[in-house]
């Protein structure tokens, strides 16, 4: 993910209501939920990297997955139909 679409996230999310505690920014916390979700790591480990404890990084991980599946309207679209008379060669 570059820089300008983590700070879209960070944004979006802040927005709908995830706010900075007084130890551990947005920002932080974004990027802990997506190194959990993108690497699939245990709490422990994230936290020895970034020197808080599992249950801090748990709470946030809920935190921020609560906030992602709340913007879920915005973040996830249906797909539409394929037409029964589609001539495209992909989709038969």
């Amino acid at each position: 993910m570059n820089r300008r679409t983590f700070g879209l996230l960070c944004e979006l999310l802040r927005s709908n209501g995830l706010k900075a505690s007084g130890s551990l920014a947005v920002e932080e916390q974004v990027c802990m939920f997506l190194h959990t979700l993108s690497h699939h790591v245990k709490n422990r480990t994230i936290g020895s990297r970034v020197f808080r404890s599992g249950e801090t990084v748990s709470r946030y991980f809920n935190l921020v997955l609560n906030r992602v599946l709340r913007l879920h309207d915005v973040l996830l679209r249906m797909p539409d139909p394929v037409p029964e008379n589609c001539t495209d060669e992909r989709w038969k």
